[in-house]
């Protein structure tokens, strides 16, 4: 079949990767460009253009799917890259967006751990005030960390005095309510 856009001869190995119905050079779909050639031809009996197609390999609900999975990946990328404290001139990681000064929370943390950045956006999301220390780059912390629990495991929390191993919203909550 030639292309009646571009006039290229379609071959049989073109059949293994663009469906039959399109052109593999230009991309226009031979069954769409016949019929919008036929509707410009009845509109306009005059001048017999037929110019109107559609570009591109892939059918507009192909590029819909790949425009969506482009946009997922970026905004795993930006979550996964975005920063969830912040470092102060005295080399202490703290939130300081806190509306309220009335619970002590530190968070023992390492930049790379799920869990950990899970712990943070649940202090952040609630305005409540705490101090991360990363252990990976802060060795007084560390320190600190390993006389409060032997253990190995972040997140660790120590909210206003109790020690709590692991994310757990539902122990979080337990600790700010004083119970």
């Amino acid at each position: 079949m030639r292309c009646p856009n571009c006039g290229y001869e379609r071959q049989p190995v073109d059949d293994d990767f663009v469906p039959e119905g399109e052109c593999p050079h230009c991309g226009i779909v031979y069954a769409k460009h016949l019929q919008a050639s036929l509707k410009k031809a009845e509109l306009s009996s005059s001048s017999g253009d037929f110019s109107d197609h559609s570009h591109g390999n892939k059918s507009k609900a192909g590029r819909t799917v790949s425009f969506m999975a482009l946009v997922f990946a970026l905004c795993c990328l930006a979550y996964y890259f975005t920063p969830f404290h912040k470092e102060t001139s005295d080399g202490l990681e703290k939130d300081t967006t806190s509306l309220s000064e009335s619970h002590q929370v530190e968070l023992y943390v390492v930049s790379w751990c799920p869990y950990c950045r899970q712990a943070v956006n649940f202090f952040q999301s609630r305005r409540i005030p705490f101090t991360a220390y990363d252990i990976e780059k802060d060795h007084d912390a560390a320190g600190r960390k390993n006389q409060l629990d032997s253990g190995r495991g972040v997140p660790f929390a120590v909210i206003n005095g109790q020690k709590i191993h692991g994310y757990s919203e539902e122990l979080y909550r337990r600790a700010l309510d004083g119970k």
